[in-house]
């Protein structure tokens, strides 16, 4: 994990463990400076508050050529929707001071330009390759200081490295002949505070730069701004997923000055639904600029500062001019499912990812006959009320073609699993057929599961889990893709969710009203279309433990394990009472 570096350039940048005398340092380093900072922020609120000199698209246009002068600038409409936002994150800084004003509490020395849109927090999402860190994380702060140079931000990415390249940038940007002759700043760089991780002006403005995980204990700023919180390479890791969104809740989140006023910014390309900004729009309160490369009419963004995706025409590009149509072509071969996320800021493809939408075929009478029943089942017990859901699923075969029949997916105690299980297991899919086999995947809960219903139940199947979860989606597949596999239509699924609703009313059922969903077949599609970056996988893991049964019978028997007299299934039951 990065430590954060606030010493002279020569301390190792990516974030070697300092000693206890230079954290000891910093920590003081710190405290000074917000005790100095506390009294700069008093006497601000009764500074007046001036235009900026010229847009942050203008500043950006002329700011290009110090930073690319061996590249041209090319403008977009992206660029100007991107600084528009950025502008009205800027304005949240006068929020108090306006409320104030119109309150008659203090004189009105505000520029109207601070009366326009104002946001306080801001999600970006925008393909790579389009500015988005120049943007936010070089042009941004240093057009802030030609007319605010008291603004403080903390500005982070998931590897120091980058976060220490933008932060060289700005600060080149700022000692660059063409910024100090254009807006003839009247502050300096604090010349003891003026290094690449760090930098101060004489007033009192600094610009920090952290990785994703480092600490930034003391500092506060008026603005926090993560660039890129998620490496695209640990999409799939849930570890680096939950420590990106547990650092941003519980450490950075929170570093604002003033949360009445503070701006927080995520910019980002989309790599998982559960990434940092899927979090932050599953909880709401965040404005979101959401620019997919192609247009998707049904995704049109809207955000409330009054605009809105320009484009009409479904499929047109967001920058034709870089991106032509040869150009999307070879980045979808070369990127596979994850052009979805990363340029279409939708990590799940519209038609799906390993299992598209349009394979899956529908019946609307229930065969008479199966020459083949089987019952699979994800066995997870629930331990809090985010955990992962127990799935009971029951499927048919008619000759090559296999049909699903009905889904428990529930969050479950194990009584109520091992009960879940025993009428799954005598539910007669067809007159007078039930599951022959009764397939528990040998993980989590499952070894318990097994060894508690073995001796029960006749058929029970330990499948062992020998390869990843894509790998056995990938295997299940074809079979999908070739049409072998059918869901039930609107009205045979109606009729099982009765089944389970009249369960669900028992006294004392094993099944609660909460978890009987009318729209189960939906949410099945809407899963198994969605991995590999699916928020959850337990009805597809579940699926393809059934779909590869019925499908791959020469396999059948390497797939199947007996559990073993004094094997972990007892062991698992013996840990759980």
């Amino acid at each position: 994990m990065a430590t954060l570096s606030l010493w002279p350039d020569d301390v190792d940048a990516a974030g070697a463990q300092l000693s206890a005398d230079d954290v000891a340092r910093g920590g003081a380093l710190a405290a000074l400076f917000c005790e100095a900072a506390a009294e700069s922020d008093l006497a601000a609120a009764r500074r007046p508050l001036g235009a900026p000199p010229m847009s942050l698209v203008d500043f950006v246009r002329q700011a290009w050529d110090v930073l690319e002068p061996d590249t041209p600038y090319i403008h977009n409409w992206h660029v100007e929707a991107v600084c528009a936002h950025l502008e009205a994150a800027t304005r949240s800084y006068a929020l108090v001071r306006l409320a104030q004003i119109e309150a008659g509490e203090v004189e009105n020395d505000v520029d109207d330009w601070w009366r326009g849109p104002a946001v306080r927090d801001l999600i970006i999402n925008i393909p790579p390759g389009f500015m988005k860190s120049l943007l936010g994380a070089v042009f941004w702060p240093a057009w802030i200081w030609t007319f605010l140079p008291g603004w403080r931000g903390i500005f982070c990415s998931y590897a120091i490295d980058l976060a220490l390249r933008d932060s060289v940038k700005c600060r080149q940007l700022i000692e660059s002949e063409w910024y100090q002759q254009t807006f003839k700043p009247t502050w300096r760089f604090a010349g003891d505070q003026n290094v690449k991780s760090y930098f101060q002006n004489t007033a009192m403005g600094f610009r920090l730069c952290v990785s994703v995980g480092g600490r930034a204990t003391g500092f506060r700023g008026h603005g926090i701004v993560v660039d890129d919180p998620l490496n695209a390479a640990d999409a799939s890791s849930e570890v680096a997923r939950t420590e990106a969104r547990t650092w941003w809740d519980r450490s950075m989140s929170s570093r604002v000055n003033d949360k009445r006023t503070g701006t927080r910014v995520v910019i980002m390309q989309r790599l998982h639904e559960e990434d940092l900004t899927g979090h932050l729009v599953e909880r709401g309160g965040y404005q979101h600029l959401c620019l997919p490369l192609e247009f998707e009419p049904e995704r049109k963004a809207a955000t409330s500062i009054g605009w809105e995706d320009p484009r009409e025409e479904p499929g047109e590009c967001l920058f034709p001019t870089m991106f032509p149509p040869e150009v999307i072509a070879q980045t979808q071969l070369e990127l596979l499912d994850d052009y979805a996320g990363q340029y279409q800021q939708r990590p799940t493809a519209a038609d799906g990812g390993i299992f598209k939408k349009g394979w899956w075929k529908r019946y609307d009478v229930m065969p008479p006959k199966f020459h083949q029943v089987v019952l699979a089942c994800d066995a997870n017990v629930k331990e809090t009320k985010a955990g992962s859901f127990a799935v009971i699923q029951l499927w048919g075969r008619v000759h090559a073609d296999v049909y699903l029949v009905g889904q428990v997916r529930a969050r479950l105690g194990f009584p109520e699993l091992i009960e879940g299980l025993r009428w799954a297991s005598q539910y007669c899919v067809a007159p007078g057929q039930r599951a022959g086999a009764k397939l528990i995947e040998d993980k989590a809960n499952g070894p318990a599961a097994i060894a508690t219903l073995t001796k029960q139940i006749p058929g029970i199947i330990a499948v062992p889990v020998e390869v990843s979860k894509e790998a056995r989606w990938r295997s299940a597949s074809p079979y999908v893709r070739a049409g072998n596999v059918y869901l039930p239509d609107d009205l045979l699924a109606e009729r099982w969710t009765a089944v389970l609703q009249e369960i669900a009313e028992q006294e004392d059922s094993w099944l609660q009203s909460k978890d009987v969903k009318r729209t189960w077949v939906t949410d099945f599609l809407g899963e198994l279309s969605a991995v590999p970056n699916s928020a959850r996988d337990d009805q597809a893991d579940t699926a393809t433990m059934a779909i590869l049964e019925m499908c791959q019978p020469p396999q059948r028997e390497e797939r199947r394990q007996r559990p073993r007299a004094g094997s972990s299934a007892a062991g698992a039951i013996a840990a759980m009472e």
